[in-house]
């Protein structure tokens, strides 16, 4: 029994027959149809909407450094590919508008050909309604701006020797398509360019095919502020192909036509551009460009001759005839300006041959009554005759100029005249550059300012007569080149006949020398101006520039006052400094004036760095420094070649209509970084004498800092911090001043004013501060915190002006204070606050030895800061034997009490922009007149209670009733039955008296 179990288990254990042959077999299928599976599973993966969406699109994002969106994706790899919704935008600043939206784009083609028979078939592509949108801010940041990862690009040099490969498109489309161009200007306005309904169109491009293009455009917009140009364009054009892929044949021709203009554009209503193309096999049929104005022809440009692309040559005339100022008027649109009788002529020709390799290019341009008419005045009619012949043989690197020459006529005389003496020729290529032997001359003779100045420049007429030469010489090759130039204005004027410059001479010479084509050295420079009573300005200079970027700068400068004949002033510079693109380093910078009483050393003198344009962000450092620096002659000479201002009894210009406030925008200044230490021992001008200059003056990524700045004007300690954050609109800054102990008759004497010390003392105390952001209005009325302190002590000034015309007469006169008129300010005090849309004056005195006046309050500040309305009560206080001689002082008033307040009577009001009025409350007034009559009878007494019931009214009966008690008032004459005068006319009437008692 345990044998047979045996056995029966053994067998159990044996494999089949034939077992291993069908797994192997069943391997041997499965795996093919595992790999099919998987990749028809990747195929359909890849093909599908999620992929495109999850992996392919992520991918494109990051490496283009932007989103890439779409709304739905179709992929049929062998024959198709479509998106809708396709929407791109770049990360580099957010909100940013999408720079490319597309509706939908459907490309049709074989891929199974290209594998095949490796042709290119594309049945079909779409691309329809795109939307570009290009915008660029003020700060030149854009929204298309794509941060790309850096990646190192491997470019492979292209093998001619390939045939072209074959290509068929047989369709392409782009259909209502957009673009609009925004950028922003500094002053917040915004530019456009806009293309609207754009439609093009490719039919059969390939190898040895005849296709045609053609393009619309419905709507064609350029607006700048007030300028605009509104257009259409259409075209059509038949291109064929070269088996080599390239063009054969174009012809058509396209269309812009302006259909609606304003500004400076609007010279250009009705006008259209017609650009047509006719190239055949190796000629150029036509190429020209015709200007019409509703279909009538302005003015055409035309080019013609063999051109053959494949071998890269051409022998084309170009021509250009009769464009008169139809045309020319076009160009200089919005200028103001009217081109008169001009006329254009060109003809001329270019041939190039050796693929492209060698040029030749000669021809002649002639002007015939050339004139430009302005605002009624005409420049003289002049001709115009140019001709030129160039040769360039670009793989040479050589370029020569067998003619050159240029005449200039009026009323048959040559004016103007140029010419090369011999051929010119240059060698570019080598390191070591050359020019042949050559004289280059261009001379002036008897050219008028006065003549063309009236229509060029009408703001700032000149006149004199030009006569000048200049005179280029080559020598060794170019090595060495002579330079000369001579000029003369006789006669010169600035305008004005009472001008120091009227009827003058101007010298102007230079002579020097052009070595290696890198080292320039002008020995001599000569500027001299004189007058018929004798020399204004003599100067005389050298320069050299060296190819290390090395200048030497050395002029020495005579300054005679037209007005004072004497000893000139002399001002000599020297200077020694190294450009190169990263730093601009001043070794010695040095400008010395004549000694003076005051200043021993008048000398300023400069050194350090300033970055250059290729590394502004390298910190850098200048350093001003002066032992003393006296400018009092330096200024009496600029004085005296000011123009003398003429007085007209016309009307003042009225003021323009006010426009809404925009902040200035952001200042991108050179460089980032940069530090300049100011130290000055001594500055005079004039009288007035400071020392102890010193500042330091910091720039840090557009943030600027002038800390600390300390001077002692006139021995009084001055000290300024200031900071101004100029990367934002309108800026933001701060500011603080403190003065203290300034005597008041020095900083008036040393300003030129004739002042006595006695009358005129006082030390003066300042204290200024604020912060804010924002120069308009609104941005002043909402960021703007400023106080002010202001103190006068021990004065003596003078009561005058307004203030003694408009309040202390009156007060003096209706109140009989003849004593307040001979007063003098001993004492000013000012504290005020602004702030929060409101200025605070906490406190305003103006003390004189008779009274003493003050004022506070709030005052809310408009919108517009200018009209901010103010109503602010005047109190005065009388001193007390003034106030007790007038009647003025009550029965308990304390006996050390030095000054007595009087009742407000008085309102100062008005606004910031106009001159302050003052309003006077008569009844007040009245009650007042009564208090202080001596001896009244009891009927008047009583009667001030009716003034303060009924001030208008009845101030007039109480004024009446008591008129003989005071000269001027109430009744007139003697009469008795004399009619009541009106109060306020007769107050006004005691104004005006006041007034002209002042002026007597």
């Amino acid at each position: 029994m345990a044998e047979e179990q045996q056995t029966n288990s053994q067998k159990q254990k044996q494999p089949r027959k034939g077992g291993k042959k069908k797994l192997i077999l069943s391997i041997l299928v499965g795996i093919p149809v595992l790999l099919v599976a998987i990749l028809v599973g990747i195929f359909l993966y890849v093909s599908s909407e999620a992929f495109i969406k999850g992996q392919v699109l992520p991918r494109v994002s990051k490496e283009a450094g932007g989103e890439f969106k779409v709304a739905g994706a179709t992929i049929k790899p062998f024959s198709r590919m479509g998106f809708n919704g396709l929407s791109v935008r770049s990360t580099s600043r957010e909100s940013l508008d999408p720079v490319l939206e597309v509706k939908d784009i459907d490309i049709r083609y074989d891929l199974m050909k290209l594998l095949s028979s490796g042709e290119l078939l594309v049945s079909k592509v779409l691309v329809d309604s795109p939307k570009v949108h290009l915008k660029t801010y003020a700060d030149k940041t854009t929204n298309y701006e794509f941060k790309a990862p850096q990646a190192e690009e491997e470019t492979e040099e292209p093998d001619s020797s390939q045939d072209a490969a074959s290509v068929l498109i047989e369709n392409v489309e782009i259909r209502n398509a957009s673009v609009l161009v925004e950028t922003e200007m500094p002053d917040g306005t915004w530019t456009r360019q806009q293309v609207e309904g754009f439609n093009f169109k490719l039919d059969r491009l390939g190898n040895g095919q005849n296709g045609t293009i053609s393009l619309s455009a419905d709507r064609i917009l350029n607006e700048a502020g007030a300028d605009r140009l509104v257009a259409a364009l259409k075209g059509q054009f038949e291109l064929a192909m070269t088996e080599q892929l390239t063009p054969k044949s174009i012809k058509g021709s396209t269309d812009l036509s302006i259909s609606e203009t304003a500004g400076q554009m609007a010279e250009l209503n009705d006008v259209s551009l017609q650009l047509g193309v006719d190239l055949a096999p190796e000629v150029l049929n036509d190429l020209s460009l015709r200007i019409l104005r509703q279909g009538n022809a302005l003015g055409t440009v035309r080019a013609s001759g063999p051109f053959d692309t494949a071998k890269g040559s051409a022998d084309l005339t170009l021509a250009a005839e009769n464009i008169n100022k139809s045309v020319l008027n076009l160009l200089a649109a919005g200028s103001g300006g009217d081109f008169g009788r001009t006329t254009f002529n060109l003809n001329s020709s270019w041939q190039a041959s050796e693929n492209w390799g060698r040029h030749h290019l000669t021809g002649s341009l002639t002007g015939s009554s050339v004139e430009w008419i302005a605002d009624g005045a005409a420049t003289p009619a002049t001709d115009i005759d140019v001709k030129f012949e160039t040769d360039v043989d670009t793989a040479a690197s050589k370029a020569q100029v067998p003619q050159l020459s240029l005449f200039v006529r009026q009323g048959g005389a040559d004016i103007v005249t140029g010419s090369i003496n011999n051929p010119l020729t240059i060698d570019y290529g080598s390191t070591s550059p050359s020019i042949s032997d050559a004289v280059v001359s261009l001379a002036v003779r008897g050219f008028n300012l006065s003549q063309w100045s009236s229509a060029l420049n009408p703001e700032a007429p000149v006149a004199g007569l030009v006569n000048s030469t200049l005179s280029i010489t080559s020598r060794s090759n170019g090595q060495d080149i002579a330079l000369n130039m001579e000029g003369t204005i006789n006669g010169f004027s600035n305008g004005d006949p009472a001008s120091p410059l009227h009827n003058s001479t101007v010298n102007l010479s230079a002579r020097g020398a052009v070595t290696g084509l890198k080292n320039i050295d002008l020995p001599n420079i000569s500027l001299g101006v004189s007058r018929p009573g004798g020399p204004l300005l003599t100067s005389t200079g050298s320069l050299k520039f060296n190819e290390d970027g090395t200048i030497q700068l050395k002029d020495s400068i005579q300054l005679y006052d037209s007005k004072k004949p004497g000893d000139p002033e002399a001002l000599d510079l020297d200077l020694t400094a190294s450009v190169t693109p990263e730093v601009i380093t001043i070794q010695n910078g040095d400008l010395t004036l004549k000694p003076t009483q005051k200043v021993a050393s008048n000398r300023l003198s400069i050194k350090g760095s300033i970055p250059g344009a290729a590394d502004p962000d390298t910190p850098r450092q200048l350093d001003i420094t002066s032992p003393g620096l006296d400018v009092t002659r330096l200024k009496a000479f600029v004085d005296s070649l000011s123009p003398t201002k003429k007085e007209t009894g016309s009307d003042p210009a009225p003021e323009p209509s006010p426009v809404p406030q925009t902040e200035p925008p952001p200042v991108e200044l050179p460089f980032k970084y940069h530090t300049t230490n100011l130290t000055v021992d001594k500055l005079v001008l004039d009288k007035l004498t400071v020392d102890g200059v010193s500042g330091t003056l910091k720039i840090n990524e557009g943030q600027v800092t002038l800390e600390p700045f300390q001077v002692n004007l006139l021995g009084a300690p001055l000290k300024a911090n200031a900071f101004a954050n100029l990367n934002v609109p309108g800026y933001e800054y701060r500011l603080s001043i403190d003065l203290a102990d300034l005597p008041l008759s020095t900083l008036m004497s040393s300003m030129g004013q004739a002042v006595d010390a006695q009358k005129h003392g006082g030390d003066l105390d300042l204290q200024l501060g604020l912060n804010g952001k924002g120069l308009t209005d609104l941005s002043i009325k909402n960021n703007l915190r400023a106080t002010t302190k202001v103190n006068l002590s021990d004065g003596s000034l003078p009561i005058t002006g307004w203030f003694k015309r408009l309040i202390i007469m009156p007060i003096a006169t209706v109140l009989r204070l003849d004593p307040i008129l001979d007063g003098v300010v001993n004492r000013i005090n000012v504290d005020a606050e602004f702030g929060r849309g409101a200025l605070a004056v906490k406190e305003l005195i103006v003390a004189t030895d008779p009274f003493i006046i003050s004022t506070q309050g709030n005052l809310p500040v408009a919108d517009d800061i200018e009209q901010t309305a103010y109503q602010m009560p005047l109190t005065m206080s009388l001193r007390r034997d003034i106030a007790k001689s007038a009647n003025f002082m009550p029965r308990n008033t304390p006996e050390d009490q030095q000054y007595v307040p009087l009742p407000d009577f008085i309102q100062l009001a008005g606004t910031f922009a106009g001159t302050p009025k003052v309003n006077l409350n008569e009844a007040r007034i009245a009650q007042m007149m009564l208090q202080s009559a001596a001896g009244l009878p009891k009927e008047a007494l009583s009667n001030a209670t009716e003034v303060l019931t009924d001030p208008v009214g009845s101030a007039s009966n109480v004024i009446n009733k008591v008129g003989g008690l005071i000269p001027g008032v109430g009744r007139s004459g003697n009469s008795t039955n004399s009619s009541p005068r009106d109060p306020t006319k007769m107050l006004r009437g005691l104004f005006d008296r006041g007034e002209k008692k002042e002026q007597e």
